[in-house]
This record gives structure tokens, C-alpha cells and sequence, in this order.
């Protein structure tokens, strides 16, 4: 079970609840060493781990009115958890010191110290430079601002602890968790995230597909939403200003309290910060010639929801059947090109049989033209203008569409190429586009195939 916490001010006194017992008076006390690490301290003072570990004056203090500040990220590096459960370890060692008078003899090292408390899951490595860690993590925090001074430390962090009960409670046992693969390695979170912010849109759309919203997504702009998640995105915290590229606003994801961070490689997001936030797995999108599959597969994995990914797989395969069979004689008789407009002055993007779009296309049976089919790399390849006859052979042509069905980018300015308008695909209206174009997720596969499907069935009535 989670560690007990008050959703208000918790009285310290033995007579308001009860006699406490040594673990929560522990618990207390380190709680109000951490504020005291937040704000100026006088020379003397204890601010230190191992001090708040053992109570004693094992290092000094930092000058006096400079804070002694320690890094969360520290503590999630070595043990993967939260800081509650840091806290019950903490505890744990203060009253087991206690009793056994300090185990009865003298440890050589805060490493020392805080190995014997593993069995209060406190499974820590390189534990030598803890002091040194521990005065990082207030000083990360509190440059970005995440915590407030003194008490109000406790609070930001979700730390305001509760006193014991009438019968003596303790600090409850920490939350159930499991470890998921990461790009930085192994990653220990909670057994089942329920507040999970991300900062891409291939997870934001793994979550929104299965009907669970983040509590905080990365925002490029409302007009690179897919219509299908439109309205839940309205809700949702945004992270970031909005604009194509822009920084993760570290003090949004904060905000959103989360207890899972989720994002990609490509992104290249600020790793070392989000993990003092909350535990961060970043997925290999980069090795992937499917990211809308294999992120939506991973963040299932994480997330502990494969079930439900299970379904849209199975609704993805069922379409795919369904085109092959009632289309099979159209996609016989055509070869396809596949392109984007693009972003760049006089040229335009030609899709390869691995790019992401093509490969859902071939699922549905679609075979590539010349132009498709010889893309280097098989993925994503920039074409010259000069280069439109690279399409001539093609019968029919699938390319990025706005909402409306627009040439998205550029698109309009390389379908006005006489070279463009004079194509054997073009003269015939086999153009067909999708906003479904770049995938991030299931749905938008779905939506690519019911494009294909309505392009189908066009071309079954103009082929005759």
C-alpha cells in the first residue's frame, strides 16, 4: 500500500493522536529536515543526508544562510522509487539504530549505515557520495523552482506527513512496482500509472486510443491534432507553448503531479530534469520503421494495459482483411506512389515501401510505382520539381491532406506544376489524400485505411 499522507497540516505532538511511534517520529523529523535544506540555514545546523538518516553531526553545514540542497534525481537514480518509499527506508534505519543501540557498533560510512536497511526497501548502489547527492537534489529543484521554502517544501513534494493514529499507526508499506525497459536502461515505476504526463504525440495517442488521458501532453498546435482526438486534447494540461519544436516547460510537468513521464528518443527530451519530477521512461522510437505500431505496443507495456492495445490490433487486421478481399481486383490492377508536400521550396517528399504510411498501405495489399518503390532507404526520400516524372508510371497517388482534403504544406504548390497537373495519375483525378497521413497511433492507422478504402472504391467505379 502507499504511504499515508494528510491532505492537511498533521499535527507533531504525542498527545494529538496518540504516542507516535519511532518510525513516524522519524519520518516527521526528516520531513522537517528537508524544509530546514530548502531555506538558509545558520552555521551548525543539521542539513546533511547521513543527518538526517542518524541525527548526528556527520558533516557540516553549509555556510551560514547558503542552503544544503538535495536532488531527487539522485535518489531515483540509485533506487527507482519514490521518495516516500526513501522516507519509510530512512525511518526504517532510524529505529532500527535505536533499538540495537546503533547496532552496536560504529559504521565506518553513510554507505555502511544505510546498506542495513535494504530489508526497509531501501536497495541503494554506490551509496558513497550520498551527502554529496542528497545536497544536489534541493539545489536542482529549487533552481527550477518546483519547491517552496521550509515547510512548504514537504507539501510541493506530497511529503506533508501524517501523525499516528489514536492506536500507533506507522508509515504504510510503499506502492506495489515493477521495472519497464527505457532507452537510458531499466526504469522502476509504479505497478499500474495513473498519472502519466507525455511529450509526444505517438504516446499521447497510444493513451488517448484506449480511452486513458494523460494528465499533462506536449503540444505542437491544435492543427497537428487528429480530429478523433481533438476533443479530449481541449482538456488536457498542455506542457509546452503551442509551437512546432518547442521546450518542455518543466514547471507545467510538475504541476501535473505525474507519476509516470513518457516520451521518445527522437525528441531528445531533458531526461536528467524530468526524473527529479517523477520516474521517466523514454521509448526507442528512433529504431523503429513503425513508430505508430511499436510505441503504441511499448506504451501498453508500460502502461500495464495490453488488453486494450489487444483489441485495436485486432480491429487493425480486420480492416486490412476486409480491403485485400472486397478490393482485390482494383489493387491488382493499379500501382501506387505515395508524397508529401513537403516544407521545402521546389521540392516534395516520396514515401518507400518502410516509410510508416507505405507500410500500413501494404498491409491493405497496395503495391508501389517506380517513384515509391526505388526511395532510397526504403523510408522517406526529398525530390526536386525536376523530378515529378518520377511519378509518371504511378496510377494513382496518396498523399498528406488537410481536414478539408487539401494538399497539406506545400502540396498545393506541387500540384499547380504543369509537370504535376500533366501526370497520368493527376489527368485522371487519382489523387487521393488523408490526414491520417502520418500515423501516431491505431486510430490513425484505422483512419489511413478508411481513406484507402474510399480511394478503392472510387477507383473500382473509374477502372470499371
Amino acid at each position: 500500500m502507499p504511504a499515508t499522507f494528510c491532505h492537511q497540516p498533521c499535527s507533531t505532538q504525542p498527545g494529538a493522536h496518540g504516542e507516535m511511534n519511532p518510525r513516524t517520529r522519524a519520518v516527521l523529523k526528516t520531513i522537517r529536515t528537508l524544509g530546514a535544506s530548502l531555506v538558509p540555514v545558520p552555521a551548525g545546523k543539521q542539513n546533511t543526508y547521513s543527518q538526517a538518516i542518524t541525527g548526528e553531526q556527520q558533516m557540516p553545514a553549509g555556510d551560514a544562510g547558503q542552503p544544503r540542497r538535495p536532488d531527487i534525481a539522485s535518489w531515483q537514480a540509485h533506487k527507482g522509487a519514490n521518495v516516500a518509499v526513501l522516507l519509510e527506508g530512512m525511518a526504517g534505519h532510524v529505529a532500527t539504530a535505536q533499538a540495537r543501540h546503533r547496532f552496536g557498533h560504529r559504521h565506518t560510512s553513510v554507505a555502511e549505515r544505510l546498506t542495513d536497511t535494504e530489508g526497509a526497501h531501501m536497495s541503494f548502489q554506490l551509496l558513497s557520495e550520498l551527502d554529496v547527492e542528497f545536497a544536489r537534489i534541493v539545489d536542482d529543484l529549487t533552481r527550477r523552482r518546483f519547491l517552496g521554502a521550509g515547510a512548504g517544501a514537504a507539501t510541493a513534494l506530497g511529503l506533508t506527513a501524517c501523525g499516528a493514529s489514536d492506536t500507533g499507526s506507522t508509515v504504510s508499506a510503499p506502492a506495489e512496482t515493477r521495472q519497464v525497459p527505457s532507452v537510458h536502461g531499466p526504469v522502476t515505476i509504479t505497478a499500474r500509472p495513473e498519472r502519466v504526463v507525455t511529450l509526444d504525440g505517438f504516446t499521447m495517442a497510444a493513451m488517448l486510443d484506449i480511452g486513458v488521458d494523460p494528465v499533462g501532453v506536449y503540444s505542437a498546435g491544435e492543427q497537428y491534432v487528429q480530429p478523433q482526438f481533438l476533443a479530449a486534447w481541449r482538456k488536457i494540461p498542455k506542457i509546452s507553448d503551442g509551437s512546432v519544436g518547442g521546450e518542455i516547460d518543466l514547471e507545467k510537468v510538475a504541476a501535473c503531479k505525474p507519476d509516470l513521464i513518457l516520451g521518445i528518443d527522437a525528441q531528445k527530451p531533458p531526461y536528467e530534469q524530468l526524473t527529479a519530477i517523477a520516474p521517466t521512461v523514454i521509448l526507442a522510437f528512433s529504431r523503429s520503421n513503425a513508430p505508430w505500431r511499436d510505441m503504441a505496443d511499448d506504451t501498453a507495456a508500460v502502461l500495464g494495459r495490453r488488453q486494450a492495445f489487444d483489441k485495436l490490433e485486432r480491429r487493425y487486421r480486420a480492416r486490412v482483411q476486409h480491403i485485400k478481399k472486397r478490393y482485390a481486383d482494383t489493387l491488382a490492377r493499379t500501382r501506387w506512389d505515395v508524397l508529401q508536400g513537403g516544407f521545402d521550396n521546389g521540392q516534395y517528399w516520396l514515401y518507400g515501401p518502410k516509410s510508416p504510411i507505405a507500410g500500413i498501405l501494404a498491409d491493405a495489399g497496395v503495391r508501389f510505382a517506380h517513384g515509391s518503390a526505388s526511395v532510397k532507404g526504403g523510408n522517406q526520400q526529398s525530390m526536386s520539381y525536376e523530378r515529378i516524372d518520377a511519378l509518371a508510371d504511378a496510377d494513382a497517388i496518396f498523399y498528406y491532406a488537410t481536414n478539408d482534403g487539401e494538399p497539406a504544406n506545400l502540396g498545393p504548390k506541387l500540384f499547380a506544376q504543369p509537370g504535376f497537373e500533366a501526370l497520368p495519375a493527376a489527368r485522371a483525378g487519382h489523387l487521393f489524400g488523408s490526414i491520417y497521413f502520418l500515423p501516431s497511433g491505431y486510430s490513425d492507422a484505422i483512419g489511413a485505411l478508411e481513406s484507402l478504402a474510399d480511394a478503392l472504391e472510387q477507383l473500382q467505379t473509374s477502372l470499371g
